[in-house]
């Protein structure tokens, strides 16, 4: 059996922090964030449409931009596992 290493790679991304994050959320997804991401009733959560399907979205989230352009959010515990802070 062959043993295999993720490839070191850096990723952009943003957390999200509710409404007050709109600002930079905007800024960070462009234009897929005005015309493609939805807000569920009644709450700060979005839903952001990606290839697999839609994906939800909540406080403290991060949002990652994939190399093929999709936005996937990820909860903090699971990003901070993968990523770490590029200075």
């Amino acid at each position: 059996m062959n043993r295999f290493r993720e490839k070191p790679k850096e990723v952009k991304a943003v957390q999200y922090k509710g409404f007050e994050s709109f600002t930079a959320l905007k800024e960070f997804m462009g234009e897929f964030f005005n015309s493609r991401v939805l807000f569920r009733p009644g709450s700060e959560e979005l839903i952001i449409p990606t290839e697999q399907g839609n994906r939800n979205a909540y406080v403290n989230d991060y949002i990652v931009k994939t190399e093929i352009g999709d936005y996937v959010p990820f909860r903090p515990d699971i990003f901070e596992s993968i990523y770490e802070k590029v200075e």
